[in-house]
């Protein structure tokens, strides 16, 4: 029997999230990281990085529980440049950053984290580096992207290539076509779960137009104190202070909806990131107007009951339906789930006059909790690299 090995290219937040996840479920035999850089003044950083964490505590409490007396088994060797964290060995890569020169040692499947390589239709041997380059690799079979793809012309995605969000989307994933595979983000996730029961209730001939807010935790991408933008940065609120502002930025959640909810690409549609400062933990806000031609009318009452019946028959858990006030600290590290509905604040008030047979236009408003690092969106990007990886013959 072969071993089964994963790669993760970067190890920001997202490919640190996601090895303590395989590290937990022992899902791989073996995992190599690339950080396509020297990392600190010895090995021991390398290891300290990995087990500790700001946000969601120490490695130890995340594999057997905070009240766990029980300490993570961990062994460095140097030399090697590998570590053993609880039973997986873990090969650590320093030397190239480009994607077609990185050694992925056996891997099959590799997670690309940087967000540095998202564009699908660039050649292997582009200036900037690609996707593609893995490949170059003869053991890589899959490349699952962390981030949602960018072209560099028009809309059309080519034909190995394909953005899933489970739970939505996940029969387009076609093992023998696509090999290229973007988990599209954590925004874009929480949105399509929320627009889900709207459309099988409604259908998508009933919206007349949308808008998303995501009130947005900070990111690795913005500076702790005030600095110069880099050359080319299109956004200078990203170099504004973290810690001490609210700022308005755009999110990629407009453009990824298109490969994952096609039906609605049509309709009208707006949407905005306000960054707060806050270290996770976020909130998307949906305004629709609706036109509804069936007998449900979207009342409060009538939303939050369609909510409700299909996150009790979530067997996976993406969708939960929540009847309690929440902050947004209450939802980190809630597992995987896609978002949380926070049915006590859902509203809806008429804006119009009914058409025969039907019902007056209606506003609504839905709220939708996500964590958007570990609990929602990494959890389910673990759930898509096990799809890919039991579709690999």
């Amino acid at each position: 029997m072969r071993k089964k090995i994963l790669g993760i290219n970067g190890l920001g937040r997202v490919g640190k999230l996601i090895l303590w996840t395989k590290i937990f479920q022992k899902e791989f035999d073996e995992i190599v990281v690339n950080f396509g850089r020297d990392v600190g003044c010895s090995f021991d950083d390398v290891i300290d990085y990995i087990v500790k964490d700001s946000t969601y505590g120490r490695l130890d409490a995340y594999l057997f529980g905070a009240a766990s007396r029980q300490s993570v088994e961990v062994r460095g060797n140097e030399a090697k440049r590998f570590i053993l964290i609880n039973g997986v060995k873990i090969n650590i890569l320093t030397t190239h950053r480009n994607p077609k020169e990185i050694d992925w040692r056996g891997a099959e499947i590799i997670i690309d984290t940087t967000g540095k390589f998202n564009f699908p239709d660039r050649d292997k041997d582009h200036p900037k580096g690609s996707v593609r380059g893995h490949f170059d690799n003869p053991t890589v079979k899959k490349v699952v992207i962390s981030s949602p793809f960018k072209l560099d012309e028009g809309d059309k995605l080519p034909k190995d290539s394909t953005m899933v969000v489970l739970g939505i989307n996940g029969h387009d994933y076609k093992p023998k076509q696509h090999h290229i595979i973007s988990n599209a983000s954590c925004t874009t996730t929480c949105l399509v779960h929320m627009f889900k029961p709207l459309l099988q209730c409604y259908g998508p001939s009933a919206l007349t137009s949308f808008a998303m807010d995501t009130i947005h935790a900070e990111t690795g991408k913005q500076t702790v104190l005030d600095c110069v933008p880099a050359a080319g940065e299109s956004d200078p609120c990203k170099s504004r202070s973290a810690f001490n502002n609210i700022f308005l930025t755009t999110t990629g959640a407009a453009n990824a909806i298109k490969y994952v909810l096609p039906e609605i690409a049509e309709v009208p549609f707006i949407a905005q990131s306000i960054r707060v400062p806050t270290i996770t933990g976020s909130l998307v806000v949906l305004t629709s107007e609706m036109q509804p031609q069936n007998d449900i009318e979207p009342t409060k009452e009538n939303i939050n009951r369609v909510y409700k019946k299909l996150a009790d028959v979530d067997t996976k858990g993406y969708l939960r339906f929540s009847s309690e006030r929440n902050v947004s600290s209450d939802i980190i590290g809630s597992p995987a789930a896609a978002t949380i509905i926070e049915g006590s604040q859902t509203q809806a008030v008429v804006v119009g006059e009914a058409r025969t047979n039907s019902f007056a236009p209606q506003k609504i408003r839905v709220f939708g909790w996500y964590d958007n690092e570990l609990g929602s969106y990494v959890n389910m990007l673990s759930d898509q690299i096990s799809v890919v990886a039991a579709s690999i013959e």
